[in-house]
């Protein structure tokens, strides 16, 4: 088996005069590198991988070399003829190559050095790399080796260094750091076909070198070829002594194989398992750079278990659609037509009770502006009388109309708000000139490559999609549409707004959502910067979205920052029949996408299913998941039932009220008021003597002599 080392001091031994920078980088633990061995205890045999090299030491071990070999292109460096032979025996066919490796100890002539930094030809300049030509070099295939080991662009501006040679605003010549050590760097120079000759590399070689030196750094140097051995001597290094290597293409590699084989299998038995024990109904998608570890759909697209729900088909994004909203944003921000700090009566100067509102409080929920759902009835009664489902735009009559008043004032807090996403969605359409729809169309979906997207209104205008997966509610005993729900049916009322939802798609248009923005297809790294930037409040702390998790709230999506994995955005979004997960490991690269069309009647099952997704992200195994009837008490004793039936008191703080406990078939049920004023009714499962607990929640009651307490509130029997 092979093990990720954790000690990485056990194997400084195996390296013992082996001089390469990016051994050294492993050994310190710098950027994203990592030692694989066979014994984590004692080891006898190590690979080194970091970027696109892995380096071999100690006993030759077969293991290491066919189950260690990291995943995509590889060169892998043998200390020996034994390990070469393994390399070999393990990949057959695969070409041996010849590497130059240049001497560590030069001393530098700086003199000769500023004289090469400074023989640029005319029309060209020197530019240290900063955030736009990180950018640029990221975008030019030939420059992004020299910038894309670092993770990100931050981590990149704040550990390693480079300069680029520019011409017309573009860079056409670049030295960089291709890895880092405490000691020094790794250099990588590359330029333009069309540029060479011209002495760009020279000159923006030594301008690098000068860089390192003036930071007391090394400039390591090894070489890949004979011309850059002459670059290398003319910048002032000595060649030291060729050795080979093994280009290696082939990416299937057993140590992640087995990974990932235990993720997907993983995911498949939790899928599985909340089938069994609730009602898993949709689609799931994971995947790891890129690469997509485990996906599968269960369950049926209509509530009439017909049509089959398979890996494409198209679910209702709910508020997850926020993401495409804050992008739009930002594009529209970055066409001129736009300030984050605009106040939005700037352009709604009808809403004078939101004066000192800006965009940027209604993208991360600071601006007070009250939600839509406060007052639904102004949206549902429109729709009754008119026959006619609202559009977006009198989300502005809704809030004169309503006289809504602000939960705070602007920056004062941060109370989650779809209306403000309405706004934002309004701006867009009014400032860009084309409906929102068309909008997201042409500027985020085409761009991402996701054809099987859309922003529409199936409620209100029909079903553009084959494959759709009909939001379903449990009601009376059976599954139904939302919009043939007695209790839920007036979703319709809401099913011509924007910007909060009603974006519809599939797992794999997601991912490709996830490798859009990656790959900056759609938002610059610095635009993404800012959507990944929590608010603040005015007096400067931070803005809190979800206090328990620790996360804050940027321009459309929830961040947060984790130990090992660094940042983490993410999104969920709900309505009646849809619940949705969309969750975004920057650092890491990795995605989570959860998709569902029917709503979890046991929600500890559910909540089961949802951490153990999260633990198997997070690579660690996931707890079995238990449903209420699990824990229920098994033939309880019924006989002190009878006493707690009756009436209760109504708490004028509490956010949950029990109205009512009352016996039904031999079982206790609650008549109870939900935290919207709505009515509900739910059986009791008995969780201990005097305890109970629900399906549809986590609530725990627990009866006393007259009494009743929910959680920490008692209310006396009447």
């Amino acid at each position: 088996m092979i093990y990720e080392l954790k000690d990485r001091a056990k194997a400084a031994p195996l390296f013992a005069g082996m001089e390469d920078s990016m051994i050294a980088s492993c050994l310190q633990g710098m950027m994203d590198s990592k030692i694989y061995v066979t014994d984590p205890e004692h080891p006898k045999s190590a690979l080194a991988h970091l970027a696109d090299f892995a380096f071999l030491a100690g006993a030759p071990d077969r293991a290491l070399v066919a189950e260690g070999k990291p995943q995509g292109f590889v060169v892998m460096v043998p200390p020996d003829e034994a390990w070469a032979q393994l390399i070999e025996d393990c990949f057959p066919g695969v070409e041996r190559w010849t590497r130059y490796a240049i001497k560590k100890d030069t001393t530098f002539d700086r003199e000769n050095l500023e004289r090469l930094a400074a023989s640029l030809p005319a029309g060209y300049e020197m530019r240290r790399i900063d955030g736009d030509l990180y950018d640029k070099c990221l975008a030019e295939p030939l420059f992004t080796d020299g910038v894309c080991h670092f993770g990100s662009k931050e981590t990149y501006l704040e550990q390693g260094r480079g300069f680029a040679v520019v011409k017309d605003g573009a860079p056409v010549s670049m030295a960089s750091s291709y890895t880092v050590y405490r000691e020094g760097i790794e250099i990588e120079i590359d330029t333009l076909e069309s540029e060479r000759r011209k002495g760009l590399a020279t000159a923006v070689g030594a301008r690098l070198i000068l860089s390192c030196l003036d930071d007391n750094l090394y400039p390591s140097w090894d070489a890949a070829n004979m011309d850059s051995v002459r670059l290398a001597e003319k910048l002032g290094y000595a060649f030291s002594h060729e050795y080979y290597c093994y280009g290696i293409e082939e990416t299937n590699s057993t140590i992640h194989q087995e990974d990932t084989m235990d993720k997907k299998t993983l995911m498949e038995n939790l899928a599985q398992a909340l089938q069994e024990k609730d009602c898993f109904n949709g689609a799931w998608l994971y995947a790891e750079k890129g690469e997509i570890v485990s996906k599968g759909a269960i369950g049926f697209r209509d509530p009439g278990d017909t049509l089959p729900i398979t890996e494409d088909t198209i679910f209702q994004l709910a508020s997850v659609s926020k993401t495409f909203t804050g992008a739009a944003t930002l594009l529209v921000v970055r066409q001129g037509k736009l300030s984050l700090e605009d106040r939005i009566t700037k352009y709604f100067p009808e809403l004078t009770a939101y004066e000192g509102v800006t965009v940027r409080h209604l993208l991360n929920h600071t601006s007070g502006i009250p939600d839509y759902f406060d007052d639904a009835d102004w949206f549902i009664d429109l729709w009754k009388k008119e026959q006619r489902v609202p559009g977006n735009d009198e989300i502005l009559r809704f809030l004169q109309e309503t006289k809504a008043k602000p939960y705070f004032a602007p920056g004062e807090g941060l109370r989650y708000s779809n209306t403000g996403y309405n706004l934002l969605a309004l701006l867009v359409e009014r400032l860009s000139g084309v409906p929102y729809e068309e909008f997201l169309q042409r500027n985020i979906f085409e761009p991402a490559g996701m054809t099987a997207t859309r922003c529409c209104h199936i409620r209100r205008d029909g079903v553009p999609f084959e494959n759709y997966a009909q939001a379903t509610v449990f009601e009376n005993g059976r599954w139904v549409a939302d919009v043939d729900s007695e209790e839920d049916g007036d979703v319709v009322a809401f099913d011509g707004l924007n910007g909060d939802d009603y974006v519809f798609t599939n797992i794999f248009d997601m991912l490709k959502w996830d490798r859009a923005l990656r790959e900056g297809k759609v938002l610059t790294l610095e635009e993404q910067q800012l959507a990944y930037t929590p608010g603040k409040l005015n007096n400067g702390e931070d803005a809190v979205y979800d206090a328990e998790d620790g996360l804050g709230y940027g321009l459309g999506w929830a961040v947060g920052r984790e130990e090992e994995l660094g940042l983490v955005v993410s999104h969920s979004g709900g309505m009646p029949g849809v619940s949705t997960w969309f969750e975004r490991f920057i650092d890491a690269d990795r995605v989570l996408v959860i998709l569902s069309n029917r709503d979890y009647r046991d929600v500890r099952a559910y909540l089961g299913y949802w951490n153990g997704m999260e633990a198997i992200v997070r690579d660690k195994e996931p707890e079995p998941i238990v449903s209420i009837e699990d824990i229920a008490v098994k033939d309880p004793d019924k006989s002190k039932w009878e006493s707690y039936c009756g009436k209760y008191e109504h708490p004028e703080d509490a956010d949950f009220i029990v109205d009512e406990v009352f016996l039904k078939d031999g079982e206790l049920h609650v008549n109870a008021i939900d935290d919207d004023g709505d009515d509900m009714t739910f059986r009791l499962y008995p969780l201990g003597e005097n305890e109970f607990g629900r399906k549809g929640g986590m609530l725990k009651l627990t009866f006393g002599e007259n009494c009743l307490t929910i959680d920490d509130k008692t209310c006396k029997k009447l």
